[in-house]
């Protein structure tokens, strides 16, 4: 199975969001990669989290933080095209998590290209999936919040980058952030529309790329896995 595949079946057995969002939802790294890593470093879930997260209600968003922030707090939300999300998103994907990383411990390395594969894929299917226009669509990627003595701005990640470019969850946070009269300031495209067909292309070479589903080639008991240690915490990666 495919990346594109898989994150297609993840998403099937989730319950989407809404738009204005009807109840709490969240969507985590672990969410969508833990299912598929090889048993012997499955263990790592909880750490994945560190990846990125996106948390909706009516009450509350957070983008990459362990603490969702009120609405009423959210001074304003800021969108770029699609495809200008999606090619910083490859940008910061590749920078980040092309292993292996110097340090890191086995398991943790064995995890990363099944990292960027998912965040490809999750792309590859947000572009798809665009029935209002790949070319001209708007997602959120960024919050303003306000601080303690000035504003602060929150910029999602590649996870939540790419879980913010889904159809469904862009519309939940644009629409409810409406609800509450927050300013939506969006970014001039950068790229032409004709750029579509070749991120799509992009997208299909790195979602085929690592976090392979043949999983013979990695030992059950990876080196240097611990059990109950604090990077194993795991919590749930979806709520409804």
């Amino acid at each position: 199975m495919t990346g594109a595949e898989w994150v297609r079946s993840a998403l099937a057995s989730m319950p989407m969001p809404q738009a204005p969002s009807a109840g709490p939802w969240d969507c985590s790294a672990a969410a969508l990669i833990a299912p598929r890593l090889p048993a012997g470093v499955r263990r790592v879930a909880g750490s994945l989290d560190r990846f990125g997260a996106v948390r909706l209600s009516p009450w509350h968003i957070g983008i990459d933080t362990t603490r969702a922030v009120p609405w009423q707090a959210v001074l304003e939300v800021r969108t770029r095209p699609l495809l200008d999300v999606i090619a910083t998103t490859i940008g910061e994907q590749a920078a980040k998590f092309a292993p292996p990383v110097p340090g890191m411990r086995y398991a943790a390395n064995k995890v990363l290209p099944y990292v960027a594969n998912t965040i490809a894929s999750t792309l590859l299917v947000s572009l798809l999936d665009r029935h209002d226009g790949a070319a001209v669509a708007q997602v959120p990627y960024a919050i303003t919040v306000r601080g303690r003595r000035k504003p602060e701005t929150t910029t999602a990640g590649p996870v939540s980058a790419a879980i913010l470019c889904l159809p469904q969850v862009s519309a939940c946070l644009i629409t409810t952030a409406g609800c509450y009269g927050i300013p939506i300031v969006g970014a001039q495209a950068t790229l032409p529309p004709g750029s579509v067909h070749r991120f799509a292309e992009k997208l299909r070479d790195r979602a085929t790329q690592g976090g392979s589903d043949d999983h013979t080639a990695i030992p059950a008991q990876a080196p240097g896995h611990r059990r109950g240690g604090p990077a194993f915490r795991s919590r749930p990666g979806l709520h409804r």
